[in-house]
C-alpha cells in the first residue's frame, strides 16, 4: 500500500484545476466577477452545456486591466463544453475562449454551432438593449423588446436568459404564426 503524501494531493488538485479553467478574453470594461460568472453560467445552462444541474462556473478571476479573466469550472468536461462560448457577445465584446498556458489538454470539438450562434444573438441583443456600454448611462429599463427568436424557446427559458440582467416583473412571449 502506497503511503499518503500530501504533496501528491496538492499536485493532483493543481493539475485538475488547470484542466477545469478557461481563459476568457476580450471582456467588456467594468464587468464584475459576479456578473461574469452569472452571464457565463446562464449562457452555458441555456445552451445545455452543463453536465450537472446548476451553473458549471464556480469561480473567476479578472485581470487588473479588466481585459481578460480565468473561469474555473466544476469539472474538466464542463470546461471543455465552455468553448461553446467562443464569440458570444457581451456589451458588444465578442468573448475569446482558450486554455490557460499551463493546461495540458487539447481543444475539444465545438458544440453544435447553430446553438452557439442562436444564443450569441440572444445574449448580444439582450445585453446591448439592457445594459448601455457607457457605465454612467446605465439605469433601469422598464421594457425590452427582442425579436427574431427561434420558435422553440419557451417563456420560461427566455426568462432565465434575461434574469441575469435583473428582476423580471412581467414577460410576454408572442409567437408569430
Amino acid at each position: 500500500m502506497e503511503k499518503f503524501n500530501p504533496q501528491n494531493l496538492s499536485t493532483s488538485l493543481l493539475q485538475t484545476k488547470n484542466e477545469r479553467q478557461l481563459y476568457i478574453g476580450n471582456l467588456p470594461s467594468g464587468i464584475s466577477v459576479q456578473h461574469l460568472i452569472e452571464v457565463l453560467n446562464t449562457a452555458l445552462i441555456n445552451m445545455k452545456a452543463n453536465i450537472e444541474e446548476g451553473g458549471p462556473v464556480i469561480n473567476a478571476w479578472i485581470s487588473s486591466d479588466g481585459h481578460y479573466a480565468f473561469a474555473e469550472f466544476r469539472s474538466a468536461e464542463e470546461a471543455n463544453r465552455g468553448f461553446a462560448l467562443s464569440n458570444v457577445s457581451i456589451l458588444g465584446c465578442q468573448l475569446k475562449i482558450g486554455r490557460p498556458r499551463v493546461a495540458t489538454s487539447v481543444y475539444p470539438p465545438p458544440i453544435a454551432s447553430n446553438t452557439s450562434s442562436t444564443f450569441n444573438r440572444l445574449i448580444t441583443e439582450a445585453t446591448n438593449a439592457a445594459i448601455p456600454a457607457d457605465p454612467s448611462k446605465r439605469q433601469m429599463t422598464e421594457k425590452l423588446f427582442v425579436s427574431g427568436l427561434p420558435a422553440y424557446f419557451s417563456k420560461d427559458e427566455l426568462n432565465k436568459i434575461f434574469e441575469i440582467f435583473g428582476r423580471i416583473n412581467y414577460s410576454e412571449l408572442i409567437i408569430d404564426p
